[in-house]
């Protein structure tokens, strides 16, 4: 029982470390993109973010898979060469199932 215990407390600070970290990166990205709208990889990187914090049960995968999509297809329209943007966008179609799109 002690172990269950003391598994269940390690879960719930992984996923309230996870919390934290995950929205203070979405800040720091959205703060670069304060500072300069131009910089695609600031835009890869939130949109990254995004697809993490559902993940973490910070946040509902409705509520944050759209937000990324727009952040990633951004991040390709600044730099269409951006591996980590391209990246980011296959993680938002695959949840979505928009197979599709994903022959752009």
């Amino acid at each position: 029982m002690a172990d269950e215990h003391k598994a269940k407390r390690l879960e719930i600070a992984h996923v309230l470390f996870m919390d934290i970290v995950g929205y203070t990166a979405a800040d720091y990205f959205q703060r670069a993109i304060a500072v300069d709208p131009q910089y695609a990889a600031a835009y890869a990187g939130l949109a990254q973010t995004y697809a993490v914090i559902p993940l973490f049960a910070a946040g509902m995968p409705r509520d944050y898979f759209p937000k990324g999509k727009a952040a990633a297809q951004r991040a390709i329209e600044l730099d269409e060469t951006s591996a980590e943007a391209h990246t980011a966008l296959a993680e938002k179609i695959v949840p979505a199932r928009e197979f599709h799109a994903s022959s752009k």
